[in-house]
């Protein structure tokens, strides 16, 4: 028989008698041989689809394996999720062995390594932790680099698939992947409710004829480094070099109170990559400043990949990121008089946070850490692929003890690509009471829409709150300005970097920002869009599309997503007995 010719009629009858009985149909009666046995077709499937996989790699039909194999297992009826999967098997990754090396020493590196040694098994008289590390450093130094299906074509004989592990991780995949479609079309529905609820109730507004706030602001914009000592934090953060904070004054001053924005990097990060919202706020009279987090920039993961430190970011940033912005206010609060002419707003401060910069925006606006809920999350075996939590879990290391973080003169928050879901939980994240806007992407892997900013935004109890999606966004923009950035000796083939995608989102984040802190916390000005779900249709471009909703949405939004978790319950719980009685 033939690779390609027999063996694949068979395995497409094998996944369909499998999807049969599995993913269309209804559960079969507890007595039925089809449900006693559908783990065990699946394995088969697998293992069938492996050997063919194997085949075809020896003959470097690389685009024809990633495409039979994504056809075996999703079915040719999604083809989003298919084009995915073809993506996802054939990018290979370049690596510099030495670099991933220090990376799986750090904490975090560890955890992820943990993660996926869950997929194999390797004999008794070789630990999994070395085991599985050094087969990933020996592949990361070959020529052709890393990929899944390379993993495949170069399996050693002595580690065997934990299939049990791999297809139930599948399936909460799949219904991940499900969910986050299905809220992605919740959240459309209700942003064009909003849309039209906002024409039936305004006589009808055409934006056009006022500021376009995508567009530079009438103030030239002045830069200038800061240098502060730091007075509060840890041990760890006092004896760290002064602050170093990057501000953005319109010049002239304007005449009045000028607003205050404090923008908060991500992880890995600086403040050059919120530099074009700062320079753009400060356009339109903003006074911006940006601290570079010393703990968790890049400069800090710069050394741990050159073997200077065994950290990824330190720990104590959960506490000193928040301190950091408050030493900087009340350094500003002490020279507004002598530089600033006593025009700087600090009673009423925005916040702009990226990432791990958004859970310092949180933690400013009063959530707390709630310990008891995040050792719960950690604890479980993942039910979710949330890699956030490699992040959030950190903070379990901290000392058990309440940390009250808010800063009162913070009144908005402005968060993107919000984490913080698991680390304060719903009843940390109840306790922000001030205008809050977070703004998510679709196709976020690092910080799943479902997981972490559809949860947060149900649980804010502040009067104003919204939530704007992106069609399109990735939780990082530019990945080879990233690898410039922090020295990393990695090449990714294919590219998925859209620049067209990365254009949209920064106008968008532009114009909503202004129109949010404009409304919230600066002066009114009627030459301004509103800040509203029929604005943000306004701005939106396809394939980029752009929805905005509000607190008026969020009891409809909960009621929406009370019935797609039963929905999700049923399934999963579904798969679960299945899998617990095959394998049983």
């Amino acid at each position: 028989m033939e690779l390609g010719e027999d063996l694949d009629d068979t395995i497409v009858i094998h996944r369909r008698r499998c999807l049969m009985g599995y993913v269309n149909s209804p559960p079969d009666h507890p007595t039925s041989p089809s449900k006693k046995t559908t783990l065990k077709y699946l394995k088969m499937l697998f293992l069938q689809a492996l050997r063919q996989t194997k085949g075809f790699l020896e003959a470097q039909k690389l685009p024809y394996v990633a495409n039979k194999a994504c056809s075996v297992y999703i079915g040719t009826t999604d083809k989003a999720h298919q084009a995915k999967c073809r993506h996802l098997l054939q990018t290979r990754l370049e690596l510099n062995p030495a670099q991933l090396h220090r990376f799986f020493h750090t904490t975090t590196g560890e955890k992820l390594l943990a993660w996926f040694e869950r997929f194999f098994h390797l004999p008794d008289d070789r630990p999994n932790s070395s085991g599985f590390k050094d087969l990933l450093l020996q592949m990361a130094a070959d020529p052709e680099g890393l990929s899944i299906l390379s993993f495949v074509d170069r399996f050693p004989q002595t580690l065997q698939l934990n299939l049990d592990q791999l297809l139930l991780t599948a399936k909460r995949v799949e219904l991940l992947l499900k969910e986050t479609d299905a809220m992605i079309a919740i959240i459309r529905e209700l942003a064009i409710g909003e849309t039209q609820a906002e024409k039936e109730l305004a006589s009808a507004v055409y934006f056009a004829d006022r500021i376009d706030l995508r567009q530079p602001g009438p103030f030239a914009v002045k830069q200038f480094i800061l240098l502060l000592e730091k007075t509060t934090g840890t041990a760890a953060h006092a004896n760290l070099s002064p602050l170093r904070v990057s501000c953005y004054q319109p010049e002239p001053l304007p005449t009045g109170q000028v607003p205050v924005i404090i923008q908060s990097h991500g992880l890995a990060s600086n403040p050059e990559e919120l530099a074009p919202y700062a320079e753009h706020l400060a356009s339109y009279g903003y006074f911006v400043a940006a601290p570079q987090h010393p703990g968790s920039d890049a400069e800090q993961v710069r050394n741990m990949l050159a073997g200077n430190t065994q950290e990824l970011f330190k720990l104590t940033e959960f506490v000193d990121r928040p301190l950091d912005i408050r030493d900087l206010l009340d350094e500003l609060e002490q020279c507004n008089a002598s530089e600033f002419e006593n025009k700087l707003n600090l009673n009423a401060v925005g916040v702009m946070g990226d990432s791990f910069g958004a859970y310092t925006a949180f933690a400013l606006a009063g959530a707390e850490i709630q310990f008891d809920k995040l050792e719960v999350a950690c604890g479980m075996a993942s039910a979710d692929p949330n890699i956030s939590l490699l992040l959030q879990c950190e903070a379990l290391e901290l000392p058990r003890q309440s940390y009250d973080l808010r800063d009162d003169r913070v009144q908005a928050i402005f968060s993107m690509d919000s984490v913080g879901s698991e680390v304060f939980g719903q009843q940390g994240i109840a306790k922000i009471q001030i205008p809050t806007c977070l703004i998510a992407g679709s196709h976020d892997a690092a910080a799943p829409l479902a997981l972490e900013q559809v949860r947060i935004f149900q649980w804010l109890t502040c009067s104003n709150h919204a939530l704007a999606l992106v069609q399109g966004k990735a939780h990082i923009q530019d990945v080879k300005r990233l690898v410039n950035t922090l020295d990393l000796q990695i090449k990714m083939t294919p590219s998925s970097v859209t620049l067209a995608q990365n254009r949209y989102f920064e106008q968008y984040t532009k114009a909503l920002c202004l129109a949010f802190f404009s409304q919230y916390l600066a002066f009114p000005n009627d030459a301004f869009p509103r800040f509203s779900a029929s604005y943000a249709a306004y701005l939106s471009h396809p394939p980029s599309d752009l929805w905005l909703i509000s607190q008026t949405s969020s009891p409809l939004l909960k009621q929406k997503l009370q019935a797609l978790d039963t929905t999700r319950l049923v399934d999963e719980m579904t798969f679960s007995r299945r899998h617990d009685h095959v394998t049983g």
